[in-house]
């Protein structure tokens, strides 16, 4: 009955986002996000390996919440004035970002000098964690301020860094320099710790840029056009859509590879990969459900503990860098991160039979944290609503700060599951920094265009 519920539930919502928006590109990113949403929440009421059972009442706040996201989402497009041109092409050319070939040169020198600090430890068996070693002052990290220096801008260089990376791979750009400096940036920074997440980011990308690429003008009006053409588009289509599964199946490859190597079988073959891949695919279950049994306990434990924090879970991130600048100033004060992380992170629960967490409560976990249910209602509208409108400001005008802030926004969209991806603070450097280069290059083109117009 539950299944039941959840299904018709997130289909009807899915049959109204459709029959609202016209726009293919708009219309596919809520229909992912809702489709997203209703796969795990179907999976959750199976309880798999043996996790707990979720109540009606948290499932009910996780529609709530996804509700709210569709609601929001919906009245940007009714409240937006720019009426989107599908004849117009959304891809752009990387060869005007020239630029951004010096910053990832720098950024790869960076990483690449830690990654060979961090193969220093582990050869070296002087790290009692090699794992944490990413995150702590310690042996590859020798101070707070370096650590922060990586937190803050080589982290959000590889949220970008992913993105690109993944545009550059659906469109077959693969001569291009940034694409080869990209890849061995993405490799090595998740080498340091063997982390997972550049690589599963680099796939949600993927998704983006394949339906970015699919719902292209070019390609909508060569399908529009049926005359000669008809089988060469078809071709094309079908093209696209093995490219993407090719890629898919290496990306989870390695996944597994790197799954592996945490169980210590630093050896690939058949056998390793075996169990890496089946590892892979029960962390995913777990790691994707698990989350909806955390904030069962967490609704029902931690409200109390830290009361209403009115707007500075969901803006932590924000919250975070405003502490680090009063810090400066001689000024103290417990961020929102440090009173969440706090009690999150030292509470390790059970989510099922043998299984543990301490930082997956999905993002209604921290609206919750702000304003109780109303949080849960505001805050997934007022995503949506933002969501949507970086997808009217990436047709706008397709660049590479746009298709950046879109596909970082459209990132948070599917991890909402999981977590709320704006509670770090390199999380809001990339937007704001993103949407800086979008001004200033806006403003460029605004300037080049008046210089060129003939005088009165």
């Amino acid at each position: 009955m539950l299944l039941f519920t959840i299904l018709i539930i997130m289909l009807t919502m899915i049959i109204i986002s459709r029959i609202i928006i016209t726009d293919k590109l708009q219309r596919a990113i809520i229909t992912l996000y809702l489709s997203w949403w209703t796969l795990w929440l179907g999976i959750s009421t199976f309880n798999f390996y043996d996790l707990f059972p979720v109540s009606s009442y948290v499932y009910f706040l996780l529609i709530l919440s996804v509700m709210m996201f569709c609601v929001g989402y919906l009245f940007c497009g009714m409240r937006e004035k720019h009426i989107v041109d599908n004849r117009i092409s959304r891809t752009f050319n990387l060869s005007t970002h020239s630029r951004f070939l010096y910053v990832a040169l720098i950024s790869f020198s960076i990483i690449l000098y830690y990654y060979l600090k961090y193969r220093s430890v582990v050869q070296s068996g002087i790290s009692t964690n090699n794992r944490m070693e990413r995150f702590v002052v310690g042996h590859v990290f020798s101070s707070a301020k370096e650590l922060l220096f990586f937190n803050y801008f080589i982290e959000p260089y590889i949220y970008a860094a992913t993105i690109i990376l993944a545009y550059l791979i659906i469109y077959g750009k693969f001569k291009n320099m940034i694409f080869w400096i990209i890849v061995l940036s993405v490799i090595f920074y998740a080498g340091i710790g063997s982390g997972r997440a550049p690589i599963i980011d680099v796939l949600i990308a993927m998704v983006l840029a394949f339906f970015i690429r699919m719902c292209d003008s070019k390609n909508k009006n060569m399908m529009e056009n049926r005359i000669n053409k008809g089988a060469v588009n078809t071709r094309h289509k079908k093209r696209n859509i093995i490219m993407l599964i090719l890629i898919s199946i290496v990306i989870i490859g390695y996944s597994a590879w790197l799954t592996a190597k945490r169980f210590g079988l630093n050896q690939f073959n058949l056998g390793s990969m075996e169990i890496g891949l089946n590892e892979f695919f029960m962390e995913c279950i777990i790691y994707f459900t698990g989350p909806f049994r955390a904030l069962e306990f967490g609704i029902a434990n931690y409200p109390s503990k830290i009361g209403l924090l009115f707007g500075r879970g969901t803006f932590a991130g924000l919250d975070e860098i405003i502490n680090l600048l009063f810090q400066i100033l001689g000024i103290t004060y417990n961020s929102a991160t440090g009173i969440i992380g706090d009690l999150l992170q030292s509470n390790q629960i059970e989510i099922g039979s043998g299984y543990f967490f301490n930082f997956a409560y999905t993002n209604v976990m921290i609206h919750y944290f702000d304003f109780g249910v109303l949080g849960v209602i505001v805050f997934p509208c007022l995503y949506g609503f933002f969501v949507r409108k970086a997808v009217l400001l990436y047709e706008k005008r397709p660049s590479l700060p746009t298709l950046v802030i879109l596909g970082f926004l459209f990132n948070t969209m599917i991890n909402s599951v999981f977590k709320w991806g704006l509670q770090s603070p390199s999380a809001w450097i990339l937007l704001i920094g993103s949407f800086i280069w979008y001004e200033f290059e806006n403003r460029a083109i605004v300037k080049e265009k008046a210089l060129c117009l003939p005088p009165p």
